[in-house]
């Protein structure tokens, strides 16, 4: 009789086990999710896995941008292009004070990470062919 009693308080005990077990989320799937809060009203463009990553193609505030996860699904930069004009006139000024004051900007790309974001700045010299990329954060430090 306690037999009869104790198998179905076990099959209780571990039923109720197994249903507090979670499915484990499909990194794709997270990766857009966080794309979409994140980036309120953007379009999404494509996804794919790319050399481990997973890579979003978005358009957000009429900017093509590359939201990049890693394998797991945790957000690792996200990046796009810029035009010069856009480019803050304190950054502006960073580089007229700079070494790099005699070149010109060519190419502007934001790149955003968790822990800092910065400006990537192709420079070159029209005058003897030499170009250049400098990366500046967006509080004004050259690294």
């Amino acid at each position: 009789m306690k037999k009869l009693i104790l198998l179905p308080l076990l099959a209780l005990v571990f039923g109720t086990a197994n249903a507090n077990t979670t499915t484990p989320v499909n990194p794709v799937i997270s990766a857009e999710a966080q794309v979409k809060a994140k980036y309120q009203g953007a379009v999404i463009r494509g996804t794919e896995r790319e050399d481990g990553q997973i890579k979003v193609e978005i358009i957000h505030q009429q900017k093509e941008k590359d939201v990049v996860f890693n394998a797991q699904g945790v957000w690792q930069s996200t990046t796009y292009d810029m035009r010069n004009s856009e480019l803050p006139d304190s950054i502006k000024q960073v580089l007229k004070n700079s070494e790099y004051s005699s070149w010109s900007v060519d190419d502007v790309e934001v790149i955003e990470t968790p822990t800092q974001s910065m400006y990537e700045i192709e420079l070159d010299k029209w005058f003897n062919d030499e170009d250049m990329t400098i990366y500046i954060t967006f509080d004004g430090k050259i690294l």
